[in-house]
């Protein structure tokens, strides 16, 4: 490892980056970077500069408007609002308790921020997300103890813990604890199914949402519909998935959501969906976990940039 110089004065990055600024020491400055007690005061700060500058004449600048108190006391407050992760939650809530039929585009993604971060969502492509999200109803169970589901009660929706603890005590004894992510309920058929073992709530105000067995099933089924399968050779080399991000049709298009890394190299250049402008982007930060070597997409930018038609595009 290289070593630092003693001295860090010496370490410059130009000559004179800028000619017009005079350097002042830390000790002469009064504001020094870390001390015992901490970062200076910003009133430390305003008198070292202020006796630095002298006598300033301020005349013939123009006057601008200078924030009142109170104004100041609601920007302090909007950063706390937004800074504090109850009320994020306080939000989503909102978005919950709404009815599928008055949840806005918002609403959606609010709700989609917070539910990707859960286990039962996480196998999920994002229009499947967005489909579940938009059809959801919010339940609340207040006492420990309820039942939720009797054994062998016939089942209608796909049930997911956002807060709290549930256990299924099964027939034979046995019995497992579901907790925030985890889901139970229906699989994603049509057909009759039974609750086996006894769901009963642990703790007190136990949240759920809660999907309905034909929305469940719609949505999963039409996943398949909405791949395009790409094969060479026999090989399913890439898969695409159609999404739509907005109610009103005009943002939808085809996605890569898997792809062997030839043809996510290959995709670089390639038109893109204006449902996904960032490709380039994103494949640039991911590219680590699926090659071994930049130079893989290195030669390969070096090769297009001698055809024409693509030069632009490398």
């Amino acid at each position: 490892y290289l070593q630092l110089p003693a001295d860090l004065t010496k370490m410059h990055l130009t000559d004179n980056p800028h000619p017009q600024v005079t350097h002042v020491p830390s000790s002469q400055s009064g504001c020094s970077i870390a001390s015992d007690s901490g970062s200076s005061s910003l009133s430390d700060i305003y008198q070292a500069t202020e006796s630095e500058m002298g006598d300033v004449d301020l005349t013939g600048l123009p006057e601008a408007p200078v924030d009142s108190e109170d104004e100041e006391e609601e920007e302090d407050e909007d950063i706390d609002r937004t800074s504090d992760p109850l009320l994020g939650r306080d939000v989503v809530r909102e978005c919950l308790e709404k009815e599928p039929a008055d949840k806005t585009d918002d609403d959606i993604e609010q709700l989609l921020e917070f539910m990707h971060q859960l286990p039962a969502f996480a196998n999920m492509t994002m229009s499947v997300r967005r489909e579940l999200c938009s059809v959801m109803i919010f339940e609340v169970v207040e006492q420990a103890g309820a039942i939720i589901l009797e054994d062998g009660q016939e089942l209608d929706s796909w049930y997911v813990i956002l807060n709290g603890t549930v256990e299924i005590s099964y027939p034979d004894g046995k019995s497992e604890s579901l907790c925030m992510g985890n889901s139970f309920g229906i699989t994603p058929s049509l057909d009759k199914q039974y609750m086996n073992g006894v769901v009963r709530t642990k703790v007190d105000d136990c949240q759920f949402v809660c999907i309905a067995q034909q929305d469940y099933w719609r949505i999963l089924n039409h996943v398949e519909k909405n791949t395009h399968k790409v094969e060479e050779e026999g090989e399913i080399v890439m898969v695409k998935e159609h999404r739509e991000l907005d109610r009103s049709g005009t943002r939808k298009g085809h996605i890569v959501i898997k792809a062997t890394p030839e043809r996510l190299i290959m995709h670089l250049i390639e038109e893109h969906s204006i449902v996904d402008p960032t490709y380039i982007e994103d494949f640039l930060l991911t590219y680590r976990t699926f090659l071994t070597s930049p130079l893989e997409v290195g030669n390969k930018l070096l090769e297009w940039f001698t055809v024409d038609s693509l030069r632009d595009k490398v």
